[in-house]
């Protein structure tokens, strides 16, 4: 079981805020707040603020599942937004024709097209093989960003609804509307009243979600009470380089018993065909992720801020390729040292 949010969400993000407080960043956009007592007079809020929703997250996660005849697990792949999520969903549209993968099903009912799983309430027999694909947390949320400024740009509803947010002032792929983006989600946007975030309707909603924790995919497994919970195996991949030729042997070793040999056989040798479901924004037509990355190489208080809100992502996911950053490492092993940590 891993900790709940609420313990540790609004630390972390009141570590964050002191990291660009530190280098005397504008005060009336960062000065530290009470999102609590914000929240309740926000009634429309739902009672929790952004740092919270940026772990928790669990309603929107969606599976893609299927169940070969006369095998024992049910596989269920987990999309993450921004790992390569299309994709891998393109992929498995070529191993299972006929299987409509486009179809997103919440995690919560990923068990209904399946009779085995509705008629088994006790879940005897039943099991199931869940996979889900990683990336550097850091990488993760300058991508989500870089998605989300194109989203902004392409769909003309959203235009106004970011000028609303102190970000949306500055220019258009610049770095300081890359730092001003990450102060305002710092700074209780839900109890500010920033709009795009609820109550929006799809067309002006800014998807912040593409950038939120990818400790989320662990909260919904904790959550989780459905028939296989007590008899399932979660695995990660913990990188998007050379899906080509890690998926399918990942696949194939991690769920042994989901697959048929035809099956198997066809996981390990169907090519990936890479530029399938690549997003518009990869290119970088604004220069979003240039300026986001830019800041993140710099090292600067904005990037430290990304290092504090991203302890989690960092602790819980063990086997990334390239480990902890050197200079979130450094901040971790100084927060330790000044007794901030929970």
């Amino acid at each position: 079981m891993i900790p709940q949010s609420q313990k540790y969400a609004n630390h972390l993000f009141h570590l964050a805020q002191m990291e660009i407080l530190a280098a005397n960043m504008s005060q009336s956009s960062t000065t530290h707040m009470n999102c609590t007592e914000l929240i309740k007079q926000n009634k429309k809020a739902g009672g929790l603020e952004f740092a919270v929703r940026f772990f928790e997250h669990t309603t929107y996660w969606k599976t893609y599942s299927h169940l070969d005849p006369g095998e024992e697990d049910i596989f269920s792949f987990l999309s993450i937004w921004k790992c390569a999520n299309n994709q891998l969903r393109s992929f498995l549209e070529q191993i299972f024709p006929g299987e409509d993968f486009k179809q997103q099903v919440r995690f919560k009912d990923r068990h209904e097209k399946f009779p085995e799983a509705n008629n088994n309430k006790q879940g005897h027999g039943l099991s199931e093989c869940i996979l889900a694909v990683i990336r550097d947390p850091i990488a993760h949320f300058l991508s989500g960003y870089n998605e989300i400024e194109y989203r902004i740009r392409s769909k003309e509803p959203r235009r106004p609804v970011a000028q609303k947010w102190p970000f949306g002032g500055q220019p258009e792929g610049s770095i300081e509307r890359f730092e001003q983006f990450v102060a305002d989600l710092l700074t209780c946007p839900i109890g500010k009243k920033l709009p795009g975030i609820i109550n929006a309707g799809a067309i002006r909603k800014l998807e912040l979600e593409h950038l939120y924790s990818m400790t989320g995919v662990l909260r919904l497994l904790d959550k989780d009470d459905s028939v296989t919970r007590s008899n399932r195996n979660f695995h990660y991949l913990p990188s998007l380089k050379n899906l080509n030729e890690t998926w399918g042997p990942f696949v194939v070793s991690s769920c042994p018993r989901s697959f048929s040999n035809t099956t198997k056989t066809k996981l390990l040798t169907t090519p990936m065909i890479t530029e399938s479901g690549k997003h518009e924004s990869s290119g970088d037509p604004h220069g979003t992720y240039k300026s986001a990355k830019l800041v993140w190489k710099h090292g600067g208080p904005t990037a430290k801020a990304l290092c504090a809100i991203h302890l989690m992502d960092y602790a819980c996911w063990q086997d990334l390729p390239d480990g902890v950053p050197r200079l979130c490492m450094d901040l971790y092993v100084d927060y330790h040292r000044r007794n901030l940590l929970l």
